[in-house]
């Protein structure tokens, strides 16, 4: 294996007692046999130019594979095609409709792009070309302010928020009317110490958690909580310090800070494969946060130096 890949361990439950693949931790059954990534390329560095950045943090794909990025230093959203090339930038600094403070998170859905413009305190919706469309949240009626806009994610008639200073999810239909609150603070099923990222799988909505180590599921349709995945730890299936979440057919990518790796969960809780950095490997990473599936791997927001990762299957050998 070469020093500039990340290894990718896929572990089999050959010692129950060892690794804990009873199920209590969320380990679940043996995953699929052969699943491998490695590293495949660098987007970006830094600087203030077109395909370059400062702290990006949140991504969103589009269904031909073309990336948002949240440039949040740069206070705008860059677009890169599905080769990884520039496209454009849509923002800048300001509180006008277009621009942005530090925005976070980006979610495509169709040909609409949602932007958590987190400094303003905002959501904002624009056009797959970048044509500003509306603004909600700040100054949406009672309920349905934000104060920390971190994560979002956008279904078929609804989008839902992650407000880490309110610790809640906020459910909004199309139109930015206020449908729901999920959580509050606390440990218990449905509340939130840290609400860091969001994902969604149908009609089940997934919070990663950075304080608790866990994943919680809910109904979006409902509001009702579901089940627990993981909890805070360092084996298969456990968590410490996640910060963002994506999801795609083959489950739910978790970027598990605290133990500097990249697990893929089944919606069980299964572990599917772990992607570790070697330290000095060309995809290594610092202060990661965000992730988003692409390519049929993934890519990775490496914050702290200002560029994005991405990670594809290993060819066959």
């Amino acid at each position: 294996m070469s020093a500039r890949q990340w290894v990718v361990l896929v572990v089999a439950c050959v010692l129950p007692l060892v690794i804990g693949c009873s199920g209590t931790n969320g380990v679940g059954p043996p995953p699929a046999p052969g699943l491998e990534f490695v590293f495949d390329r660098v987007l970006g560095a830094t600087g203030s130019g077109d395909g370059e950045f400062v702290a990006p943090s949140g991504i969103g794909a589009d269904a031909a594979g073309a990336l948002y990025v949240a440039d949040t230093g740069n206070h705008r959203i860059q677009k890169l095609d599905a080769d990884g090339a520039f496209a454009f930038a849509i923002g800048g600094e300001g509180s006008e409709a277009g621009r942005f403070r530090s925005p976070a998170a980006v979610a495509v859905s169709g040909s609409s792009v949602y932007v958590a413009d987190t400094g303003n305190l905002r959501l904002q919706v624009f056009t797959a070309d970048g044509g500003f469309v509306r603004e909600f949240g700040s100054r949406w009626p009672e309920g349905g302010s934000l104060r920390e806009p971190r994560a979002l994610v956008v279904g078929t008639s609804a989008v839902a928020v992650a407000d880490g200073q309110q610790h809640r999810v906020v459910v909004y239909d199309m139109d930015g009317n206020v449908v729901r609150t999920l959580g509050a603070l606390g440990n218990g099923d449905g509340e939130f110490l840290a609400l860091r990222g969001l994902a969604l799988l149908g009609s089940t909505l997934y919070a990663v958690d950075a304080d608790r180590g866990d994943i919680q599921a809910f109904d979006l349709g409902t509001g009702g909580f579901l089940k627990t995945l993981g909890r805070m730890g360092s084996d298969l299936g456990e968590l410490r310090s996640p910060t963002a979440l994506a999801a795609d057919g083959s489950g739910l990518w978790v970027l598990d800070n605290g133990n500097a790796r990249v697990q893929l969960l089944a919606t069980s809780g299964a572990t599917q494969a772990v992607v570790r950095p070697a330290r000095t490997a060309a995809g290594s990473l610092v202060t990661p946060s965000g992730i988003a599936a692409w390519r049929g791997g993934f890519v990775v927001a490496d914050t702290g130096q200002d560029r994005l990762v991405s990670f594809k299957p290993k060819p066959d050998s």
